[in-house]
């Protein structure tokens, strides 16, 4: 078992990130808000939203986080794009 700092915003959003590599997106919402929850300028905590709600198929929140990420210009050095996350194929 992975023990982390239950205050630590990064702890909980990596521990989503990785519960993304594992298409558990219910459970990858819930460890961003607990991640936002103690420091709302994490890292690309609505990026991430943005990703699981699409996933989801939660394509109004999906553009909703989209659209928040790009407006606070969150850094992203991540594979993952808009624009490889918004693609026709995945608004079906």
């Amino acid at each position: 078992a992975i023990e982390f700092g239950q205050d630590n915003a990064y702890a909980w959003r990596n521990k989503a990130i990785y519960a993304m590599t594992q298409n558990k997106w219910n459970n990858v919402l819930e460890l961003l808000n607990k991640a936002y929850e103690f420091d709302a300028k994490t890292e690309l905590i609505h990026f991430y939203r943005s990703i699981a709600h699409n996933n989801l198929g939660n394509k109004d929140e999906a553009l909703h986080f989209k659209k928040l990420s790009e407006e606070i210009n969150e850094y992203n050095d991540s594979i993952f794009t808009f624009d490889t996350i918004f693609t026709p194929q995945n608004h079906s």
